[in-house]
Parts: structure tokens; sequence; C-alpha cells
């Protein structure tokens, strides 16, 4: 079995965990509160920022490896298009670079930010592709999914589109080809602990998920 099908299998709970919150099934039915919505993007564009930055920092650590150089121009491809989905939904949700800057990161975001970067920093290329991979594999399945379901006239169709669309497909692909071919090389123990911490990343993507269905507030000091 090839590792994307094992780590999809072990994490299948996560993902339709995902697919149950209320937030999931207000986008699919377009019921969700705009609100929300907003919130929801803002903190996205707090954690992309986070997981470019995480992948800069594993790259920068150097891999001879051609399937590692794949994962990373292949993961840079995917978020470019997530940079344009951002940009085109801040303009159609009226937000604009002050709504970025003055909304602080949810405690939830900053958690699986720190995940991220603790990964790129301090663990080896094959560990850190796991961590990372369910970052934008997890996105583009909801978006496949929803779309499947999502009714007529529904406002949060081009979110829906976009993460279900083909360049987003394409460059998934690449990533899951390439964290593949890295797996297939590494020793049992190595791709156990890959599959580890993938689980523990789609359990965090699910917490990132939830967290946008409550008003997240961090602890006094």
């Amino acid at each position: 079995m090839r590792f994307s099908e094992a780590a999809w299998a072990r994490s299948k709970p996560s993902f339709d965990k995902i697919l149950r919150t209320p937030f999931a099934q207000g986008l699919v039915a377009g019921t969700l509160d705009p609100v929300r919505f907003k919130g929801f993007v803002v903190q996205d564009v707090h954690f992309l920022t986070g997981m470019e930055r995480a992948l800069a920092s594993s790259a920068a650590r150097g891999s001879e490896r051609p399937a590692v150089a794949r994962f990373f121009t292949a993961a840079d491809r995917a978020m470019k298009q997530e940079h344009a989905l951002k940009l085109n939904l801040f303009h159609r949700l009226d937000l604009c670079a002050n709504s970025f800057s003055e909304t602080s990161i949810d405690p939830t975001c900053y958690q699986y930010i720190s995940y991220l970067q603790a990964s790129a920093q301090n663990e080896p290329a094959e560990i850190f592709l796991a961590t990372f991979l369910p970052c934008l594999w997890v996105f583009a399945e909801v978006g496949r999914d929803l779309k499947g379901r999502s009714v007529d006239g529904n406002p949060y169709q081009p979110w829906i589109d976009s993460y279900a669309g083909l360049a987003y497909a394409d460059a998934m692909h690449e990533m899951l080809q390439a964290v593949d071919a890295v797996a297939a090389e590494a020793s049992e123990t190595v791709r156990e602990e890959m599959l580890l911490v993938y689980v523990a990343s789609a359990e965090l993507e699910y917490t990132f998920w939830q967290s946008a269905c409550t008003e997240e507030l961090w602890p006094a000091a």
C-alpha cells in the first residue's frame, strides 16, 4: 500500500468529522453565517502565511532528493493558487489589509502553525512532508466532497470550486506522488513516524475547522 493510501485510511475519521462540522455543513448548504465565513478566511490567511514560512524553513535546510524538491515545488504552486483565492475573497467580502493585520491569530490556528514550524526546523524532510501534507490535501478533498453536494445558487460556490478545481488537483497529485516516492525509500520505522505525524496534522485540521464555528479567545494573562 502506498503511503498516501495508508495515511488517508488512518486519518479518515478526522476527515469525516470535518464534514460533520456546522461550518462545512453551512458551506455546502449555502446557509453559513457570512460573519463566520469572513472570520474563517482571515484565520486561513494567517495559517497560509505560517505554512509558507514552514515550507521555506524546511526547504532551506536542503535535500538532494528529487522527490523532496518536487514536493516543495508542487506545494508552492498550490499555495500560490490559495493566495489568488484569498485575494479574490478579500475583495468580494469587503475585507481590507487591516482586517488581516488587526485580527490576531486564534489559539487553534497558532497551535497548528507552531506544530508545522517546529517540524520544519527540527525534523528530517520526510517527516516534515508528512506533517505538511494534510494542510493542502484535506482542503482539496473537502472541496471535492462539497462540490458534489452543493446546492444551486450557493454563495460559497467560488470557494468550493477553487479547492475542487483541476489546477489545485494537479498540484496535489504531484505532492502525493512525491511523498509516496520519499516514503517508499524510507525505513519501516521512519514510514511509521510519517504516518503518526500525518494523522496528528489531520486531527489539527479538524480542530481548525471546528474552531471556525466558535469565537475563540486567548486565556487572560
